[in-house]
Formats: structure tokens, C-alpha cells, sequence
């Protein structure tokens, strides 16, 4: 009999429009700043099933832009290029399943994250930023059985992290970044359950 019930894994692939919305802060002064682009995302998920069609476990879930658009308050878009950002994020999740049988689902998602911003200056300098902190994310999705334990299906995340970035230069020079990400996901994904 098809149900979700016992254990669970999970994985997919889909696309995200991604924001980081940030605030630098160095020598006193505050400086607004967007990082944005599409990013291609990925998830994995492994848990058990406690009760029926209530799932909880772990995940890792990433976000990978390529060329991002950098921008800055007052200056514009910044001459960057070869710039890449992620962002990963390793937590615990539960899933419910409005109906063990059927395949309606809602999830939510509570972990850590890292983010990393990597870009060459005027095609000089290569310059590397990571900045850690939390995610959150909430989806539904449906899933259509294709075998006994097996389904697959589209989902939709909302995903949310507070990033914080300091520096400390040898000459003493502090900077602080702090970056609110959001990533409204659309993934498709194969679920053996």
C-alpha cells in the first residue's frame, strides 16, 4: 500500500531569484548594498517518519548564483565580474503530509547558514566574503506516486536567512556586513518514502 510512512529521503534541483540585501558599516559611515541574481538550488533531506505522514529529519540546502549583480547606494552597479554567490544552509525540517496516502505537503526548515560572495575588481583583484548566521524556510508542494515507495513532484520554498560579515584589516580597519537573503525557490524533487 502506498503511504509515507518509515524512512524518508528527499532530494531535488530547481531555480530561485535571489536577494541579500545588505548594510556595511565602516569608519562610522553606513553604506546601503544589493547582491542579487538567479540561482540554481539544490536540497537534500533524510528523517523518519514518527507519526502518520509527519515527517522530521535533517537537510542541507544550497543556492549557487553565477555573476551576480552587485550594487551599491549611490554608486550604482559596482564594475565587478566573474563574481559568484552561494549560500548553504544545514538544519532540521518536518513535513506533513495533509494525507499519508495522498501527496499534499507542507514544510518547514530551521538551520544554519553560510553565505559566500567571491568577485574580481576591475579584472585586478579577486576578493572572497563569507558571512554566517541563520535560515528559515517554509514550502508546499504535492507529490505524485510513480512506484511503491516512490514520488516525485514540484514544490514552492520561501526561505529566509540573517547573514553577518566582520573584518578586521592589519591596519586595524573594522568593517562590518550584515545581509538579509531571501529566496523564493520553485524545485522539483524525488522523494523514497
Amino acid at each position: 500500500m502506498r503511504e509515507h510512512d518509515g524512512f524518508f529521503l528527499n532530494f531535488g534541483l530547481g531555480y530561485a531569484p535571489v536577494t541579500a540585501k545588505g548594510e556595511t558599516e565602516s569608519f562610522g559611515a553606513k553604506l546601503d548594498t544589493e547582491i542579487s541574481g538567479g540561482a540554481g538550488a539544490g536540497q537534500l533531506m533524510i528523517g523518519g517518519t514518527p507519526a502518520p505522514g509527519f515527517v522530521v529529519g535533517g537537510a542541507s540546502m544550497g543556492w549557487v548564483i553565477s555573476d551576480p549583480t552587485f550594487e551599491a547606494e549611490g554608486l550604482g552597479e559596482a564594475p565587478t565580474s566573474d563574481g559568484q554567490a552561494t549560500m548553504q544552509s544545514l538544519g532540521v525540517f518536518g513535513r506533513y503530509y495533509t494525507d499519508p496516502k495522498s501527496g499534499l505537503f507542507l514544510e518547514a526548515f530551521l538551520g544554519y547558514a553560510q553565505g559566500n560572495y567571491e568577485y574580481t575588481i576591475s579584472d585586478v583583484k579577486t576578493e572572497s566574503e563569507t558571512g554566517t548566521g541563520y535560515a528559515l524556510a517554509l514550502g508546499v508542494g504535492y507529490e505524485f506516486w510513480v512506484g511503491e515507495q516512490w514520488s516525485l513532484g514540484p514544490a514552492f520554498r520561501f526561505a529566509y536567512a540573517k547573514l553577518s560579515y566582520d573584518e578586521k584589516s592589519s591596519t586595524g580597519v573594522s568593517r562590518t556586513d550584515e545581509y538579509t537573503v531571501t529566496a523564493p525557490s520553485i524545485m522539483f524533487g524525488v522523494t523514497y518514502h
